[in-house]
């Protein structure tokens, strides 16, 4: 028997875990957890410098390995600042732990229930009702014999069945009492209820793929669910048994290099013309864990891959319920399991000429035009993206933030094999790459983190640059200055007109000079605001064996294309057009002839 501190018993747990990095802020509401993590051999502890910034590098860490990383963070302000960056993993399914400190049990108002109290200990908030809405697992813990029950029962649901956020708030008094190990409470998978899954077998694998092979113009959708499932394995077996186009979701177009055979690209609102033009004329479409989210099918209902019969394979029944995408085979089971199955069994189908035809398009319809380059000016946004990519290697990993620092890189898509590419499609906050690069140097700091910012995103957590700074990691941030909030300056424009609110300094929003940030937090700084220049600065920039910031001056006037938009007809009527009707529009002519040559190689009747 061993007698033993909480905080020290958790510190033990999180290494006896495999759980080796802890991000967080010290604070008084969880000074015996700080003192117990922050002394744990084989426990790394990074020092953020805001709770939110904490969530999203554990969020990125995990995305990228797999494995868990802890977030601590103190009671009251660092628990809710902490908010943010745990909903984007709730929302994207990554696991989290996330342990926050709490004041003495006497002094919370979750003891005298009923009470109307706002506060009663200093500092104090309740965490827990709160963050259950978007946590698989959230309590206070208000026995010390309890601890190893629920840091058990937490790790379990944070990884099995679909991923997520858990999360122990721990008062003062429990996180420096005094236990005997051998009279703790231990958790027990058997008292969950059973997963509600479907059967899946050998006769629905064998149906798959007949109706693959039946099929005239089949693809595969895939999402990030295949990684978090660990059958990227599995998933290639498949396509290179079946050879039939595949299209990615936003957080899964690194699962396939830009140059693979079957790729095609991103589809949906902000997707790629050509791999929409797919979509469409797809006969059947294989979901394989992906939730179809309204960024992808759009919001008219039954549109997106209007043609195809639909089946879709995902853990969370939840999702395949869900009226914005309706499939016609709901299989709710583990992707790995399915795709292995699939890859076990015989197939003999042929879809050369359609694989031709979908890459045709891609080929046809590039997202970089050549009116883009060789701007007198700004760098075009979409050229800049391009150079990027090029210039990236097989081994590093891209970090987006939102805007133009991810809708562009996503539809460029320039993906090499062995590369990774993350951004937080759910929550989609500003501020997400620069913490979110700090994780990711974490999880491989033998790598160079790529970590694309927007000049009005960064300023969301950039007192990160002071973490970054003092680790030094090699982290590349370039801050794409495109004057402001871009995306929303295409809004208001498209829905308001001009003056602008609250985009730019000119309406509103105070944004610093850079070089003049770079030089305070004691970072390299380097500037590219011609084409002419960004071949060169880019190989200075790439070559730096450390932390660089790159300001990137854009093209502002370039808008995000193609998109989906409202379309005026001819009559003055506004109506909201198919997800492959994407603006700038094509003319009418054009875009029915992708239709008629697919119907004219392949005689389809045009229902």
């Amino acid at each position: 028997m061993a007698r033993v501190k909480v905080s020290e018993y958790i510190a033990s747990f999180l290494v006896e875990n495999g759980i080796e990095y802890n991000f967080t802020v010290t604070g008084g509401g969880a000074m015996h957890l700080n003192d117990a993590l922050g002394h744990k051999k084989g426990l790394s502890c990074i020092y953020n410098n805001h709770e939110q910034a904490c969530a999203i590098a554990a969020e990125a860490y995990t995305r990228l390995t797999g494995k868990l990383a802890c977030v601590c963070v103190t009671s009251g302000p660092g628990g809710t600042n902490a908010i943010t960056g745990v909903l984007g993993g709730w929302l994207d399914s990554i696991p989290m732990f996330i342990l926050s400190g709490q004041v003495k049990r006497e002094l919370t108002i979750d003891e005298y229930p009923g009470s109307g109290l706002r506060q009663l200990g200093d500092q104090e908030f309740c965490i827990q009702h709160v963050a259950q809405n978007f946590t698989k697992y959230c309590v206070m813990v208000h026995d010390a014999n309890d601890i190893a029950y629920h840091l058990e029962k937490a790790a379990f649901l944070a990884q099995h069945g679909r991923g997520g956020p858990v999360w122990l708030d721990i008062p003062l008094d429990i996180q420096g009492a005094m236990i005997e190990t051998e009279e703790l409470r231990h958790f027990s998978a058997e008292e969950l209820s059973v997963t509600d899954t479907d059967s899946f077998g050998k006769e629905e694998a064998h149906n798959i793929m007949s109706a693959i092979r039946r099929a005239k113009a089949p693809i595969l959708l895939v999402g990030n669910g295949v990684r978090y499932a660990k059958a990227q394995t599995e998933l290639l077996a498949v396509i290179e048994k079946i050879k039939i186009p595949v299209i990615t979701a936003w957080g899964a177009n690194d699962l396939l290099s830009s140059d693979n055979p079957y790729a095609i690209g991103i589809p949906g609102t902000l997707g790629t013309r050509a791999a929409n033009f797919v979509v469409q004329n797809a006969d059947l479409m294989l979901v394989l864990g992906c939730r179809m989210n309204i960024r992808m099918v759009g919001y008219t209902k039954g549109d997106f891959g209007k043609n195809a019969y639909k089946i879709m394979v995902d853990i969370d029944r939840a999702e395949l319920e869900k009226s914005t995408f309706v499939p016609d085979w709901k299989i709710c089971a583990d992707v790995k399991e399915v795709l292995s199955l699939l890859a076990k069994e015989e197939y003999h189908g042929e879809h050369g000429a359609w694989l031709k035809w979908c890459k045709d398009l891609q080929t046809k319809y590039p997202v970089v035009l050549p009116q883009y380059r060789h701007a007198e000016e700004r760098i075009n946004p979409y050229v800049f993206t391009e150079k990027l990519f090029q210039i990236a290697g097989e081994n590093d990993i891209i970090v987006c933030s939102n805007g133009s620092a991810c809708v562009m890189p996503i539809q460029v898509n320039n993906i090499k094999n062995g590369q990774r590419l993350i951004c937080n499609s759910g929550c989609a906050a500003m501020g997400y790459g620069l913490p979110a690069a700090i994780g990711a140097a974490n999880a491989y700091p033998d790598r160079r983190i790529i970590c694309l910012e927007g000049d009005g995103s960064v300023m969301m957590n950039i007192q990160e640059l002071a973490t970054a700074g003092l680790y030094n990691w090699n982290i590349k941030i370039f801050i794409i200055n495109n004057n402001g909030y871009h995306s929303i300056r295409q809004t208001q424009r498209n829905n308001f007109g001009e003056p602008l609110v609250g985009v730019n300094r000119d309406s509103g929003v105070g944004l610093p000079r850079f070089e003049r940030i770079a030089d305070a937090f004691e970072i390299p700084y380097y500037k590219i605001d011609r084409e002419d220049d960004a071949d060169r600065v880019l190989s200075e920039v790439m070559a730096q064996p450390s932390l660089v910031i790159c300001e990137t001056y854009v093209d502002e006037k370039q808008i995000f294309a193609p998109k989906s938009s409202s379309k005026v007809l001819g009559d003055g009527r506004i109506v909201s057009p198919s997800i492959d009707e994407m603006s700038p529009f094509l003319a009418d002519e054009e875009y029915r002839s992708v239709r008629a040559s697919w119907i004219k190689k392949f005689g389809e009747k045009d229902e």
